[in-house]
């Protein structure tokens, strides 16, 4: 999911996981940049430093992208740094209410096929999140700074809002519904995702099953292909929680 729940996974504990998805447009938006990406081997380290701290690391993977000429491009994912703060634990009265900061390091290169931006990224997010039995309810609004990586000392400001209900199905079934938004100054900013999938507990792990497509925006980006501008995607995510100490 894209949302982020206020919530911190607790002290002591790592969850850890891998994912792999697969990106596409209907056409590429010019002859030069990518139809279609593998991620692959995407990534995820989050560490509960503090019962309200959450340090998180998470990799994009390795990266495969297809233009339509069938031309192949390989390079290394971003990789996201990333600190969640939890202000206001959830009771009966209140929701958690949380703050997340995020830098993106530049891995990923702009040339050829602009699979990155060769830019260093910075995002910070107010959370909510308000658990209604059944249903859990997370709310999240955004700035973004992006690197320009066609200009020097230019960068795109840009503002996102997504929210995600997750619905409890059965005991060990939960399915969730996401719509993720961002609109900016520039003409390609604006951009809907509409995101669904199943999660379930499998042999001591967590398993994903996740999909989208995008109702509205065209298919370019700012600084790399592929920022919530695909038409469709399908990807899977195992996840594992540890407990390293108390």
């Amino acid at each position: 999911m894209l949302t982020q729940s206020a919530r911190t996974i607790g002290k002591g504990l790592i969850e850890t996981g891998l994912a792999a998805e697969y990106l596409a447009k209907r056409t590429a938006p010019s002859p030069l940049l990518p139809k279609s990406e593998y991620r692959l081997f995407s990534t995820a380290f989050h560490y509960g430093v503090a019962g309200n701290v959450n340090f998180d690391l998470d990799w994009r993977g390795a990266l495969v992208a297809y233009l339509e000429d069938g031309t192949r491009d390989t390079d290394w994912g971003d990789l996201f740094v990333s600190t969640k703060l939890m202000l206001l634990s959830e009771t009966s009265s209140q929701p958690a209410i949380g703050i997340r900061s995020i830098v993106k390091l530049p891995n990923t290169s702009s040339v050829p096929y602009r699979l990155g931006s060769n830019q260093m990224d910075f995002s910070i997010n107010a959370l909510l999140s308000r658990d209604f039995g059944l249903v859990d309810f997370w709310l999240n609004i955004g700035f973004n700074i992006i690197g320009d990586p066609l200009t020097n000392n230019n960068q795109n400001d840009t503002y996102s809002g997504s929210t995600v209900a997750i619905i409890q199905a059965a005991p060990n079934l939960n399915f969730f519904l996401e719509v993720y938004g961002v609109t900016g100054y520039h003409d390609d900013d604006d951009k809907l995702l509409i995101r669904g999938g199943a999660v379930t507990n499998l042999i001591g792990l967590t398993w994903n099953v996740f999909g989208s497509v995008r109702p509205l925006g065209s298919n370019r980006d700012f600084g790399a292909s592929f920022e919530a501008s695909q038409d469709w995607s399908l990807g899977v995510a195992v996840f594992k929680e540890i407990r390293i100490h108390d």
